[in-house]
């Protein structure tokens, strides 16, 4: 049922983008997105449309990332990163935004991240965390994503959070970025490790 319902959906989206193709440019992103999978056949999508997805990884993350960004938005706010829920006093529990913070924070302290360190956000998102962990150790983050949406908005919020003197922008493909190499006292990343298509290349 899943599998036809999919199937109704890109025709319906394949035949709104040949009527109306400078009406909706998201209609043709996701049209294009969904043209990497082949929802009718298992076998084919677990290895060729694999393979074409793998080599197409930076445009299938920065077109993902249009389409979702804004759902993100309402769902989450600036920060698309988990967090871990503990129980508080008189039984109560964090809210999420709290539990967000601890691992943020959680992720600073691991690293030993202080005023004193450079430290990389690999797939930073909007910048949520990136700003959490510049504010909580003084850090100077050196923020990577492929997202020109992405890294517009985090420009955008850096700015309103006045943190953006310690925080720069790198528009790149986090498995070669432009960073000098040991010129970062620690990189984390914020399930952003899920686009990879090359885990071995990435901790190089």
């Amino acid at each position: 049922l899943l599998v036809s319902i999919s199937t109704i959906v890109v025709s319906l989206l394949v035949w709104l983008k040949s009527k109306l193709p400078a009406v909706d440019s998201k209609t043709q992103e996701l049209v294009k997105h969904l043209a990497m999978y082949d929802y009718n056949n298992e076998e084919r999508d677990s290895k060729e449309m694999h393979e074409l997805r793998n080599e197409n990884y930076l445009e299938m993350v920065e077109n993902y990332y249009s389409l979702t960004t804004d759902l993100f938005h309402i769902i989450w706010g600036p920060h698309f990163s988990m967090g871990v829920l503990f129980p508080v006093e008189n039984g109560e529990w964090q809210s999420y935004r709290a539990c967000q913070q601890m691992y943020q924070c959680y992720l600073a302290l691991s690293l030993g991240a202080n005023e004193n360190s450079v430290i990389g956000d690999f797939g930073c998102g909007v910048g949520g965390p990136t700003r959490c962990i510049a504010q909580f150790t003084g850090a100077k983050i050196k923020a990577v994503n492929i997202s020109r949406y992405h890294l517009g908005l985090m420009e955008k919020y850096n700015k309103e959070a006045n943190i953006d003197h310690r925080i720069e922008l790198i528009r790149s493909d986090y498995h070669a970025t432009p960073i000098e190499s040991n010129s970062l006292d620690g990189v984390y990343m914020c399930e952003s490790l899920g686009h990879s298509p090359d885990y071995k290349m990435l901790c190089r």
